[in-house]
């Protein structure tokens, strides 16, 4: 679906606490080191018509 929006102004964040049983279940080892953290407030976002990608 197309859309248009400014950029995300992203900012820092720490994760304090966080239950993530999917990983171990699934035996897969996740990479190191850790993803940083973001978020964002958020943007503004139109969207238009769904069009078939081929």
């Amino acid at each position: 679906m197309p859309n248009e929006h400014a950029p995300w102004p992203l900012q820092a964040a720490e994760v304090v606490e966080l239950a993530d049983d999917l990983l171990g279940a699934s035996g897969v080892t996740a990479a190191e080191p850790p993803l940083r953290a973001l978020w964002s407030p958020g943007v503004a976002t139109r969207f238009g018509r769904p069009t078939r990608v081929v």
